[in-house]
């Protein structure tokens, strides 16, 4: 974690930290990123909403990569939303994973949806299609591989 804690402060990331854990979350409390051990349920299919909302490339990225830039991407982002707001949004996601009519895909796509969630999936694409940020998104790539070598 040392590298990617480095690697956080190095590209202007002031303010919050990587911790290993059970699974990719962000914790707005504390201003951590939780970098998970194993992936969620429907987390396949990021790639794919990724690209239908703009980041032609996200299939190339590895999908641990991509569920830690979205988490830096709440980090970016949640901080505008009030506590209300935020127990409305996770109300949301509550009775969208009850939905039995839904796929995980479908699930999946509900979730990445919510008022939060679209604010980190938005601020990572933008992050990753913005050529100015290749060198620092590289030097993330060989971080991850190496943490899930």
């Amino acid at each position: 974690m040392e590298r990617l804690n480095a690697w956080l402060e190095k590209n202007g990331f002031i303010g919050v930290k990587a911790e290993e854990n059970d699974v990719f979350a962000y914790n707005i409390t504390k201003r951590v990123i939780y970098i998970g051990k194993e992936l969620e349920s429907g987390v396949e299919n990021f790639p794919e909403f990724l690209d239908k909302n703009g980041c032609d490339y996200a299939a190339d990225v590895p999908l641990y990569m991509l569920a830690f830039l979205h988490e830096l991407g709440h980090f970016n982002t949640i901080h505008g939303y009030s506590e209300m707001e935020l127990l409305l949004f996770d109300a949301m996601k509550i009775v969208n994973g009850r939905d039995e009519d839904l796929s995980v895909k479908e699930k999946a796509f509900v979730y990445w949806s919510v008022p939060d969630e679209w604010d980190a999936n938005n601020w990572e694409i933008q992050y990753l299609m913005n050529e100015d940020n290749f060198p620092a998104l590289n030097e993330l790539y060989e971080i991850i591989e190496e943490i899930y070598a």
